[in-house]
């Protein structure tokens, strides 16, 4: 009795695999073709981050400028005369938070 239900759950089994089989050719075979680019740019910072410069998307990439300090700097320098442009003149100005202002002030900036 046992081995007549195995036998008959297989059958059911390989007839319900093989009604799959029947309803696959109802698929469509197609395909997408994608093209990306990418934009690189690659500065010589030889003469140092060009802070007082760059634009506000640029400055918030710095790992130690978040998008607020990025904006800050913008409306400093903006309001600011060249002469003023220092990391020290952000830090005392409260656009850069003191720690972020130390380690700013350790990498070499281009002069404005």
């Amino acid at each position: 009795m046992k081995r007549q239900m195995i036998l008959g759950l297989l059958i059911v089994a390989m007839g319900v695999s093989a009604m799959a089989q029947e309803t696959t050719s109802n698929w469509t075979k197609k395909g997408n073709f994608g093209l990306n680019f990418a934009q690189s740019s690659y500065t010589n910072w030889a003469a140092g981050y060009p802070l007082w410069t760059l634009p506000e998307d640029e400055l918030r990439r710095h790992p130690y400028i978040d998008s607020g300090a990025a904006h800050g700097i913008v409306l400093y320098r903006e309001h600011n005369p060249s002469e003023r442009w220092t990391v020290e003149g952000l830090k005392a100005a409260g656009v850069l938070r003191p720690a972020d202002a130390d380690r700013l002030a350790r990498c070499r900036i281009a002069t404005p």
